[in-house]
């Protein structure tokens, strides 16, 4: 769903709403977002919670059951990918909804850009695209 680390390491478990498959972000100055959760991450969330093992009021736990810090996130992309970064992921996110078609605007929604010109950096031009789009001139 493209939040930054600190979005998904403070989402309460209230913030996910399995009904409705959207999550609530609260992003930088406390502003809130919601976004609409995949199928994917509405099975991943679904399962997860089933081996959740905690009664701690945030979504994302430790080994011991207390918020997930970080750091934490850090080290486990670390430990199972030395490509594999956060911000890299949430740029991933960022690129393929604009590819698969959402908006600008509804990409700097979800991301929680302030300004539409941050979600202009996630735009690649792919030359096989600008050659279909000139055809269709």
């Amino acid at each position: 769903a493209g939040p930054r680390v600190s979005e998904a390491v403070n989402t309460k478990l209230g913030d996910a709403d399995s009904i409705g498959r959207e999550i609530t972000f609260i992003g930088k100055g406390n502003k809130v977002r919601v976004v609409p959760m995949s199928a994917k991450i509405h099975h991943a969330i679904s399962d997860y919670l089933k081996v959740r093992r905690s009664d701690s009021t945030y979504l994302f736990v430790g080994r011991t059951g207390d918020k997930l810090h970080r750091s934490t996130v850090n080290k486990l992309c670390s430990k199972f990918s030395e490509d594999i970064e956060p911000h890299k992921l949430r740029h991933f996110f960022c690129t393929r909804a604009l590819e698969v078609g959402y908006s600008l605007a509804e990409v700097a929604y979800m991301a929680g850009h302030s300004n539409v010109r941050t979600t202009t950096g996630y735009l690649h031009a792919s030359r096989k695209e600008m050659i279909e789009k000139a055809d269709r001139l």
